[in-house]
């Protein structure tokens, strides 16, 4: 697999093209979009591929986490890379849905209706959601402040708020036995997906804070922690438990086979707290600068 960090160039436009064929060999899929940076024709060597779908609706949830996780094993076969950020749009913030829709490039549309109808509710909804958007977004404010340097405070707030929905669900599979979690093929992809996508999202505020405030280019997952802790945004504990946490990732990724089961379930926990101090060192650097430009 291609990994944005090697600076291989992506040929996303080439590809597109076998999209259609993958999408038809699922039969709960209604349709697919081409979204973010790679739609708008403005990608960088650090840009994921952003693709939404839409699932049947009324799937349940096994179902929709099935779904997902044999779409993004075919999408990463397929463009030859794991850099692929895939959205449910029955199942994500409002205005990422909005964007998704107003801005993507349809790659699949298996039943038109059906995606006019979600898109005309999306529609009239968009407008009051985006009010209380914007309070949600004060509410945040004493720790996401505008520095001196041009962070982008939204895309930092929304990988936040996805970190924390999958360390919900992490926490709700954790609850379980480990006899009932070893029994259970459906818990495990599911807490396999969530730790791969909340890895996947503090690398992305890694990637973003490195590339924004000039710090040391990171060679491969792990060095974007390392280069945090180098410039004294992360603690040094912190930045080898992500190092571990991003190969971990790449065992889910790549080395599936070799996944033991039993060592994710013990291992669970201190993942989470891992992911869980992350989130607050993060809030804590944010913090930091807003005292500086006040000060």
């Amino acid at each position: 697999m291609v990994a944005k960090l090697s600076g291989v160039h992506i040929d996303v436009k080439g590809k597109l093209p076998f999209i259609e064929k993958i999408a038809e060999t699922f039969d709960n899929l209604l349709a697919l979009w081409l979204f973010g940076s790679y739609a708008k024709g403005n990608q960088t060597p650090l840009s994921d591929i952003d693709i939404a779908y839409l699932p049947v609706d009324g799937l349940e949830s096994s179902c929709v986490e099935e779904l997902d996780k044999k779409l993004y094993n075919r999408l990463s076969r397929l463009f030859e890379t794991d850099d692929i950020s895939l959205v449910n749009l029955r199942d994500t913030p409002l205005n990422l849905i909005f964007s998704a829709l107003k801005e993507g490039k349809v790659l699949f549309c298996r039943a038109p209706e059906e995606v006019s109808n979600f898109k005309e509710h999306i529609m009239n909804l968009y407008p009051e959601t985006k009010k209380i958007r914007r309070m949600a977004l004060l509410n945040f404010e004493s720790q996401m402040k505008e520095t001196g340097m041009s962070l982008d405070k939204e895309k930092i707030i929304e990988q936040l708020r996805m970190i924390k929905s999958d360390i919900e669900k992490l926490r709700e599979k954790r609850a379980l036995s480990e006899d009932e979690y070893l029994m259970d093929e459906d818990t495990q992809t599911v807490v396999e997906r969530k730790f791969q996508t909340a890895i996947e999202s503090c690398v992305n505020i890694g990637n973003h804070l490195i590339s924004t405030m000039n710090l040391e280019l990171a060679s491969d997952y792990a060095s974007v922690f390392r280069s945090l802790r180098t410039a004294n945004l992360i603690s040094s504990d912190l930045a080898e438990k992500m190092a571990d946490m991003a190969r971990f990732r790449n065992l889910l990724v790549h080395l599936y086979w070799r996944i033991d089961h039993e060592k994710i379930y013990e291992g669970m926990e201190a993942r989470i707290e891992t992911l869980e101090k992350f989130t607050r060192e993060i809030l804590n650097v944010l913090e930091e600068t807003r005292r500086v430009k006040n000060s």
